[in-house]
């Protein structure tokens, strides 16, 4: 089956920006799940893409349910009368998005504007995935694994077919700027929960996959577990890095985040692009869930968990 396969990724970045947000399509023959559905407003790209491509939409699997995720999954779903997958505790947010859509103006502001409010599911269409079942559409299998941290209705998707393992924001993101400049920055906005997260890298690292794939941005071109061992002693050094910077820093964010800007590289880079998705949405979010774990008292690890050769 495998080499029939083929995994495409959509660039659902809505404009100016780009290559910032990647759902996929994964295709056997004429038929083709779709994991994760970008943002609410460029949710006709992916019917686009399904078009040229003369493919039939078997269903959708959510990574999760945050807006530039699961926004689009609402309109997909009616347009196309196809199922969505998602963890359990992201299912009434679908058939009713109202919660959702508060908490993320309250905390994006204009971003969540820039994605676009998501349209509901209807509840039939809806479909609870329990942790390690097995999610077939049209001859494709994929394994939903749990991962909280990043949020508590988040699961990671191995294809096993090919070893690719869809990681959403469980595994941070790597975002390749115009000038080919990379920004890595972990996926931790609150209500952060950092010694799950770090158990989630556990488990995803144990499935050995081949590849990650980033939901920002792409399928990454180092072995999957190698990726995950990066990616968990980079954030542990972000941890520690904001641990001195809360003691200091006093409540003030913008201090906040210039001392941790002076530890961590790709802090720094990113502070000083002035790009609004990159400065203003993934730091801000991965600096403000670090100031809120530490001010809710989580345990932020200072050494990463072992994980497989």
């Amino acid at each position: 089956m495998s080499s029939n396969v083929e995994v495409i990724v959509v660039d659902a970045t809505p404009e100016p920006a780009s290559r910032a947000i990647s759902p996929y399509i994964v295709a056997l023959h004429d038929t083709a799940v779709l994991i994760d559905a970008g943002p609410a407003v460029t949710a006709e790209r992916i019917i686009d893409e399904l078009d040229a491509r003369g493919l039939k939409l078997g269903g959708i699997v959510l990574t999760h349910i945050h807006l530039d995720h699961g926004g689009g999954a609402g309109s997909l779903a009616k347009k196309l009368g196809v199922k969505v997958y998602v963890h359990p505790r992201g299912a009434r947010h679908l058939v009713n998005p109202e919660k959702l859509w508060h908490a993320s103006k309250q905390f994006l502001g204009g971003i969540a504007d820039y994605y676009g409010k998501p349209e509901p599911v209807p509840e039939s269409l809806v479909v609870p995935v329990s942790d390690g079942s097995v999610i077939s559409v049209g001859g494709l299998s994929l394994r939903a694994v749990h991962t909280p941290g990043h949020a508590s209705h988040h699961m990671s998707l191995l294809f096993e077919g090919r070893g690719i393992l869809f990681t959403g924001d469980s595994a941070g993101v790597r975002l390749v700027a115009p000038g080919d400049t990379v920004y890595e920055i972990p996926t931790n906005p609150p209500p952060f929960k950092p010694r799950l997260y770090m158990e989630s890298l556990v488990r995803m690292a144990s499935l050995r996959p081949a590849r990650v794939a980033l939901g920002h941005y792409g399928i990454q071109a180092e072995d999957g577990v190698s990726y995950l061992r990066r990616h968990a002693e980079s954030i542990v050094e972000w941890f520690k890095a904001a641990m001195e910077a809360y003691n200091v820093a006093d409540g003030d964010f913008e201090g906040f985040k210039k001392l941790v800007a002076a530890k961590i590289e790709e802090a720094a880079r990113a502070a000083a692009s002035g790009d609004p998705i990159i400065e203003g949405f993934f730091l801000y979010g991965a600096l403000a869930g670090l100031m809120d774990a530490i001010a809710r008292g989580e345990d932020l690890p200072v050494e990463p968990p072992p994980l497989p050769a």
